[in-house]
């Protein structure tokens, strides 16, 4: 799923539900837990309009409504976020005075301890049964942490030796495979990978290791991991990050099993 996929109403969720020094956003304004809330707590009808003019948060008809421009282009996308983030903040101001004052400096630790605790309207329910599935994976995965870290030490180890045959049977110096902050150099990596007798044995070793790390992920982790995906792009996106975090997500290929990491 690419951003663009996604709607305006969500992706707004999505830029507020990241940490508030994110410069990555489509406004470039960070994420806001309080008024990530707000949208989670209330019903918000999305609509598209023609100008920036007729865009922004309104009361009609007892119902809160999100007005977006209709098909902003790239170029405008961050200045039509920005209004929109700033009309929000004024919204809620003026029609939730309360709320806006007691979520002023509210942080996303405070937003979980409060929907788990007690999830009061809207889409806190998903979110609280986001958090439980998300916590469950994060414990299995952070078993499996150390026998990830052990596999890393013995895969490289099999590339070495490798890389050290290759080296030998076309008489080069085994440095020239690395470069000047000792990573693979991928253009000799290239060279070796497609030598005709040393190549198959290379694809080899490698589609080894990728079944084994395919491997480790259990029936269970797999399951919670689709059942993620059932929920709204915002709340898997937030658990994701904040729950099984990024480095986990990384580390397992979450996010190329599912639709779990999307950049802003």
């Amino acid at each position: 799923m690419e951003l663009g996929d996604i709607k305006n109403l969500d992706k707004l969720k999505i830029e507020l539900s990241v940490n508030p020094r994110n410069p990555h956003t489509i406004s470039g304004l960070g994420g806001n837990a309080g008024e990530f809330l707000f949208l989670l707590e209330n019903q918000v009808v999305s609509e598209e309009v023609p100008s920036i003019e007729e865009a922004g948060f309104v009361k009609e008809n007892n119902s809160i409504v999100a007005k977006f421009v209709t098909g902003s282009d790239e170029s405008n996308k961050e200045k039509h976020f920005k209004f929109m983030r700033s009309s929000l903040t004024e919204f809620i101001k003026s029609k939730y005075p309360i709320f806006a004052e007691f979520h002023k400096d509210f942080s996303f630790d405070q937003l979980i301890t409060k929907v788990m605790s007690a999830p009061s309207m809207g889409e806190t329910t998903l979110l609280q049964e986001a958090i439980l599935i998300a916590s469950d994976l994060k414990k299995s995965l952070d078993a499996k942490n150390e026998l990830c870290k052990q596999l890393d030490i013995v895969f490289n180890n099999e590339k070495e030796v490798f890389i050290a045959e290759f080296c030998r049977a076309v008489n080069c110096p085994i440095e020239t495979f690395y470069s000047e902050r000792g990573l693979w150099n991928k253009k000799f990596e290239a060279h070796m990978s497609g030598d005709s007798v040393l190549g198959p044995k290379y694809h080899g070793m490698q589609k080894r290791h990728e079944q084994i790390w395919n491997l480790i992920l259990s029936e269970d982790d797999l399951e919670k991991l689709q059942e993620l995906e059932n929920y709204p792009p915002h709340i898997k996106i937030f658990t994701a990050r904040t729950i099984i975090g990024i480095d986990t997500v990384v580390r397992f290929n979450l996010d190329e099993r599912a639709e779990i990491s999307i950049p802003l």
